[in-house]
């Protein structure tokens, strides 16, 4: 860029990329009375995206921000999976009462992505902090000053009958810069920020190509359910959409694109571009017997596996794609951004107002990029296990699989390990590591939900605060005097063995729901 920019602009963050982890930060600094600019490159909203599950903890977020309810009216509860082996399914699997108990949203949401990121920025143009489209980064220097960023953007054109998710490719218009305390860097798996300022992307990037689209009239399965088919070389996923309020004829397919060339082109987005959709048709129809008539979108894509070595360089953060990505299997990587987003958010409000000293930040990466490595490295041993060519993984699934498969998955979700393992699908059982001596079973944890035993203890929560809670009477003069020296809300509760919650259990809580300090004031023995 040459000479000085003509306009300068100031902040407390600045979001660059407004996918669901951007809106979600953003959204949440909003809440929080932080000063916010979010942007994008670019000229408006994803169509097209692979995303279309919420967890358990994402929604159990999305009530923070008053829009549960708005989230349900534009979904679908899964209320069943179909797994099943080429064109024979197996026996329909009942999973709408997942988690039940365990969380006041069980379940798996069908929300595709697009709907997500319009949810958000919907309240944040409500909120008067609409996206600022056809604007892209530039550049940065994160020390001009020794406290602040400042970020150089270039303002674009959009062209005209481009597709909203499509980078403005026209001449720019002109280059401006945002001085900032901070910067969320949530620009995506080729995120422009982090290769800025060099942060190495850890990882690999698998052989095989996914192909996704949205089909109309899908038939050949029950288009009513999740369906996952698996066979020899091929695996089909299948996500009914729409809502009850809307019902939709289409569904999400998505699969493994066996006769990829290495030779391939790939555009800017990092997309292949010679895989035809009649590729994808002829082998459905082959393979699994699914036909459809016409699609919406259609769209293909390499299978990454990485981690950003430093998800904290100076005063620039790395959220969702841009800090992990890795394959679809589980559905988790457009909830784990939502969560990335939502615990920096609420970092940096308590470091601006004073609450928190700057070395709070630090929390952000090592809270959460162990979660990225451990969601990373599960999922890439699951994809491998499904799509290796290799003679026994090949055995497993086209001989024991089906033979297996179906008593395990009736039987594993009601016992005590399917139980555990829900939570973690859910993302419900996360654990951070907390500065205190103290351990317990609730230490590090999002505070363990009681309304299955009449009460909702994370209600308070929703004005995403620091809290005292206390459960059971012997607690509550104790809890009292912790939130009077700490100067935070308290909120008194009977107690709730059956969550580990018993008689005298005095927690700090905090805005992001999980638990920041444990006293027993009784003593009682508790178990995980």
């Amino acid at each position: 860029m040459s000479g000085s920019p003509a306009q300068v602009e100031s902040t407390d963050v600045l979001v660059i990329g407004a996918g669901p982890s951007g809106l979600m930060a953003a959204n949440v600094l909003l809440k929080l009375g932080v000063r916010v600019i979010i942007i994008d490159a670019k000229s408006g909203p994803t169509r097209e995206s692979r995303a279309v599950g919420v967890h358990s903890r994402s929604r159990e977020i999305y009530r923070q921000l008053c829009l549960a309810e708005e989230v349900e009216r534009r979904g679908r509860l899964a209320d069943s999976i179909q797994f099943g082996f080429g064109r024979h399914g197996f026996p329909t699997i009942p999973v709408a009462s997942l988690g039940r108990g365990q969380a006041p949203f069980p379940g798996i949401w069908i929300l595709e992505q697009s709907e997500n990121e319009a949810i958000l920025a919907e309240r944040l143009d409500s909120l008067g902090c609409p996206v600022r489209w056809n604007t892209a980064f530039v550049s940065l220097d994160s020390e001009y000053d020794g406290a602040s960023v400042r970020t150089v953007l270039r303002s674009c054109t959009a062209v005209v009958g481009s597709a909203p998710d499509a980078l403005s490719e026209s001449m720019p218009e002109s280059d401006f810069v945002i001085e900032s305390r901070y910067v969320i860097a949530a620009d995506g798996g080729s995120s422009p920020v982090r290769k800025f300022l060099q942060v190495p992307f850890e990882g690999a990037t698998n052989e095989h190509v996914y192909y996704v689209f949205d089909a109309n009239d899908l038939a050949g399965i029950d288009d009513s359910r999740v369906q996952v088919r698996l066979e020899k070389d091929d695996f089909l996923l299948a996500f009914p959409l729409g809502s009850l309020a809307r019902p939709s004829a289409r569904t999400r397919i998505a699969g493994i694109v066996r006769d990829w060339q290495p030779a391939a082109k790939t555009d800017v987005n990092m997309q292949v571009t010679d895989i035809t959709e009649e590729d994808a048709r002829e082998a459905l129809d082959r393979v699994f017997g699914v036909t459809y008539s016409t699609s919406e979108w259609f769209s293909t894509y390499r299978v990454h596996h990485r981690v950003a070595k430093e998800f904290r360089k100076g005063n620039v953060f790395f959220i969702g794609d841009a800090a992990h990505v890795h394959s679809p299997v589980g559905a988790q990587g457009m909830n784990t951004g939502l969560q990335d987003g939502h615990n920096l958010a609420c970092k940096i409000h308590d470091v601006l107002t004073g609450a928190m000293p700057e070395s709070y930040l630090d929390d952000y990466e090592r809270e959460r990029r162990p979660v990225a490595q451990r969601l990373v490295g599960v999922t890439d041993r699951v994809f491998e296990a499904i799509t290796s060519p290799d003679r026994l993984p090949v055995l497993l699934r086209t001989k024991l699989l089906p033979v297996v498969w179906p008593g395990v998955l009736a039987t594993v979700p009601l016992t005590p390990i399917g139980k555990r393992l829900v939570g973690y699908v859910s993302q419900i059982r996360i654990k951070y590591p907390m500065p205190t001596k103290t351990s317990h079973p609730v230490l590090g944890r999002r505070l363990r939900w009681t309304g299955a035993h009449g009460f909702d203890n994370h209600e308070p929560l929703n004005a995403m605060t620091w809290q005292v809670h206390s459960y059971g009477d012997s607690a509550r003069e104790e809890a009292t005097q912790i939130a009077q020296e700490r100067n935070m809300e308290h909120h008194h509760f009977p107690a709730c063995p059956q969550v580990n919650l018993p008689e005298g259990t005095v927690l700090v809580v905090r805005p992001d729901m999980f638990v920041a300090a444990y006293v027993n004031v009784r003593g009682h023995k508790t178990s995980d």
